[in-house]
């Protein structure tokens, strides 16, 4: 079951080398706010996401804490439609200006007409 509580102690334990990729892996023990304990291995030595103060969000098996995978555009805010078709539209026409394909005299004129066109686009 996943669990969300604030880390009140975090304490280096030992690391360990995985002998077949060289790669180490840190273990701490954790203790949460709710009352869990349990060790973590982690890819960093004292990595912020297990600091004394944040929240985690983990699952609890066997006395060995594992966190929950954070979604990739967690915290990603995505610019509107209109701004993402403005900036596509002045770089595409800046590049069409760098091909020698139009006059710079006339880049803004062709990043409105993308821009115009990309508008129709949006579904």
């Amino acid at each position: 079951m996943e669990k969300t509580s604030k880390i009140l102690k975090s304490a280096f334990k030992n690391d360990w080398t995985n002998p077949q990729t060289n790669t180490k892996v840190y273990y701490h023990d954790l203790e949460l706010e709710n009352g869990d304990k349990g060790s973590i291995g982690t890819k960093e030595m004292n990595p912020q996401k297990i600091s004394v103060g944040q929240e985690l969000t983990y699952t609890l098996e066997n006395g060995k804490i594992k966190a929950a995978q954070q979604p990739f555009n967690k915290g990603f805010k995505s610019k509107p439609f209109e701004h993402e078709c403005a900036a596509y539209s002045a770089s595409y026409a800046k590049d069409l200006v760098v091909a020698g394909k139009v006059e710079t005299k006339d880049l803004l004129t062709i990043a409105d007409k993308i821009y115009n066109w990309l508008l129709t686009k949006k579904q």
